[in-house]
C-alpha cells in the first residue's frame, strides 16, 4: 500500500507544514543562502529544532495512518514493513527516497524492507547487508523503488521565480512545471538486481502484488 501524508505539506492542526512554499508558518522562518548550486533555503537554531520535531511527529503519524487504513481494508493482514522513505534519520541526516536502517555489528539485519517497481510490477523484500561511506560515516542506504525513466537531454535550466524546468533535446526545447511531468515511466526490475547494489542488500522474496492501494 502506498500512502503519503499530503495534509502536512501546509499548516495543519498538528503544527507547521513541511513545505515552505505551502506553509505560512514555515515561510516566515526560513533563511536564504546563495551557493554555487544556486539559491537554497534553510532553518537555523530553535526553528530547525522545531521543524525536526514536527517531521518526526508526522513520521510517526503517517505510520499509524497506514496501519489504520490497512486494518480497515484487510483486517487479517500480516504487517511485514511500515517504514517511511522521506524523513530524518537523525538531526543531521535526511532520507530522500530511501530507507536507512541502523545495522548491528554483524553488518546484517533481519528487517525486511520493500522495493517496488511501479503498478502491476513485481515487488521485492530485501534484507540490509552492507554500508556505504558518507562523510566518514558508515550508512546503509536502500532505495524504496526502481526509480523513474527520463529521456536523455542536452541541457537543463531551472527558473527560481516561476519554478519552470526547461530541457533542451537537440533543437527541441520543452518547459515543465513539475518534475513529475518529465518522467515517462518506471525503471525495470533490472535496476533492483543491479550488481552495484548487491553490497547494500540481498533479495529475500520476490512478490507479485494481488492488490495495490494508493491513498
Amino acid at each position: 500500500m502506498h500512502c503519503s501524508l499530503p495534509e502536512v505539506k501546509e499548516d495543519n492542526p498538528l503544527g507547521m507544514g513541511i513545505y515552505y512554499t505551502r506553509s505560512k508558518i514555515l515561510k516566515t522562518k526560513i533563511k536564504t543562502a546563495f551557493t554555487e548550486f544556486g539559491q537554497i533555503v534553510y532553518l537555523a537554531g530553535n526553528d530547525a529544532i522545531k521543524f525536526y520535531s514536527a517531521v518526526k511527529l508526522y513520521d510517526n503519524y503517517s505510520k499509524l495512518k497506514r496501519q489504520y487504513i490497512m486494518t480497515r481494508i484487510l483486517p487479517d493482514h500480516d504487517l511485514i514493513s511500515n517504514e517511511n522513505h522521506l524523513t530524518f534519520r537523525d538531526m543531521n541526516t535526511v532520507q530522500l527516497g530511501c530507507y536507512s536502517p541502523v545495522l548491528g555489528e554483524s553488518r546484517q539485519n533481519t528487517t525486511l524492507l520493500p522495493i517496488t517497481c511501479g503498478p502491476r510490477r513485481k515487488a521485492y523484500l530485501v534484507n540490509p547487508t552492507g554500508f556505504i561511506s558518507l562523510n566518514g560515516d558508515q550508512i546503509n542506504i536502500i532505495p524504496h523503488g526502481s526509480g523513474n525513466r527520463i529521456n536523455p537531454f542536452d541541457d537543463l535550466d531551472y527558473n527560481e521565480d516561476t519554478h519552470v524546468i526547461t530541457l533542451k533535446f537537440g533543437s527541441t526545447i520543452s518547459n515543465y512545471d513539475s518534475v513529475e511531468h518529465i518522467m515517462n515511466g518506471y525503471n525495470t526490475s533490472n535496476s533492483i538486481r543491479n550488481e552495484n547494489f548487491h553490497n547494500l542488500y540481498s533479495i529475500r522474496h520476490t512478490l507479485q502484488p494481488r492488490y495495490e492501494f494508493k491513498l
